[in-house]
């Protein structure tokens, strides 16, 4: 069975493991929840539109899914963004009484505006774009489209955002939950000019050239 978002609330722990069966090497499949992540769902910012092109999946649930890689979070919406030290996420619908929590990091981003096209890479620099570019910051939302596109995903192994030197080897710390879109590939450099958010001063600090490699 494959999944489909037709809407926001389809972010649903239980009936995403539901639908994705385990493959021969006990992982789930998510390829299919990759292909309708990136290609029905973008954030909006009031100024922009970012559609995801590389994501990692983090999911808990107390009895299919005890993933303790992923940060807890209470009481979010289906849909709901969920900023974080280590970048941002796309909700899935979470309880920490129902033990059921997680989402989808943003890794790197695509804008389009104007017939311009502008990938951003890295989950902290994702973070900065869309703050940065924000007409409000209480105005950034998910949106569910229902004009889709129709770009192919593909796994790319492991999740970069855990430590693999991590002490906490449990079984899920090595599964392949990570996404990319499938016109890019491990190797891939984006080059970004972006501005420096100084989240403790709340202001852009410079302008600076960075290249994100998508890499192991």
């Amino acid at each position: 069975m494959e999944t489909q978002i037709k809407s926001l609330e389809d972010l649903s722990i239980s009936k995403i493991l539901k639908e994705n069966p385990k493959n021969s090497s006990g992982e789930y499949d998510f390829k299919s929840l990759a292909n309708e992540i990136m290609n029905k769902i973008y954030i909006d910012n009031g100024n922009y539109k970012y559609h995801p092109i590389e994501i990692e999946f983090y999911i808990y649930d107390k009895e299919n899914h005890a993933d303790i890689h992923v940060y807890p979070r209470d009481n979010k919406e289906a849909g709901e963004l969920f900023f974080h030290l280590s970048g941002m996420d796309i909700c899935f619908e979470s309880s920490m009484e129902e033990g059921r929590f997680g989402g989808i990091l943003i890794r790197a981003l695509e804008r389009v505006k104007d017939g311009e096209t502008i990938r951003i890479g890295g989950p902290l620099t994702c973070v900065n774009e869309v703050l940065n570019t924000a007409k409000s910051h209480t105005g950034i939302q998910v949106v569910h489209c229902c004009n889709h596109m129709s770009r192919p995903t593909k796994c790319i192994g492991k999740r970069k955002g855990i430590n693999q030197s991590t002490t906490l080897k449990d079984e899920y710390w090595n599964k392949k939950y990570r996404f990319l879109r499938d016109d890019l590939n491990l190797g891939d450099k984006i080059t970004m000019k972006d501005d420096t958010f100084d989240f403790k001063l709340h202001a852009i600090k410079k302008d600076r050239t960075r290249t994100y490699k998508i890499e192991d």
